[in-house]
């Protein structure tokens, strides 16, 4: 039995990780806020996990402090 294709759109902690680029030599996640507000790229989805985790935080106070 074959298994179906891999999404290419993902969701951790509220932020989308959508595949940008995909080829033999380089993949390359988008990651975005449901705000809108782009967190950055990574390679892998453990790197989007990570940097979600890292930036998330920041992100909150960011938008806390303009509301």
């Amino acid at each position: 039995m074959e298994m179906p294709p891999a999404p290419a759109s993902w969701r951790h902690r509220g932020c989308h990780v959508d595949l940008a680029a995909d080829s033999p030599h380089h993949t390359l996640f988008r990651v975005t806020h449901a705000s809108g507000v782009s967190l950055g790229e990574a390679a892998n989805l453990e790197e989007a996990r990570l940097l979600i985790d890292r930036e998330l935080p920041l992100l909150r106070q960011r938008l806390a402090a303009t509301a």
